[in-house]
Order: structure tokens, then sequence, then C-alpha cells
């Protein structure tokens, strides 16, 4: 989300975030780790079982490391 102004209508318009299979590729947890830190709440689905989808690019540590994230929206 490069673009400011795009970036401002999402988040001035949606303010909690719920993300599932989130074993996606590493730029798609950069973007909900910039959104944890502008959103009210969130509720992140990760699946343990997924791992047959790893050679589609997954990145399962980087997908447990939003944990980190998210727990630091409460602080």
């Amino acid at each position: 989300m490069p673009a400011d102004w795009f970036r401002s209508y999402l988040l001035g318009q949606y303010r909690h975030l719920i993300a599932e299979t989130l074993r996606k590729a590493a730029v798609t947890h950069d973007l909900l780790r910039d959104w944890l830190l502008r959103c009210d709440s969130a509720l992140l689905v990760y699946d343990h079982d997924a791992g047959y989808r790893s050679f589609l690019g997954a990145d399962p540590q980087g997908a447990l490391a939003l944990r980190d994230a998210a727990a630091s929206m409460s602080s």
C-alpha cells in the first residue's frame, strides 16, 4: 500500500481485522503486520495442519511471528 490516500481510506473505514490461512507468503505477513499496528482489534487464524501447502510459497514461521505483533496491540 504505497499510496497514502489508499492506506488512509482503508484504515479509516475498517478498524478491525480478520485474517485466516496465515501461511501465506511473507509479503502478506508484512501487510498484516502493518495493519495490526493500526487496528482496534484483530482475529488471526493459523492452521497448524496445513503443511501440505508449503510448496506454494507459504511461510509458516512468518505467520507465527504475527502472534507477537498481535500481542503488542494490547500493550
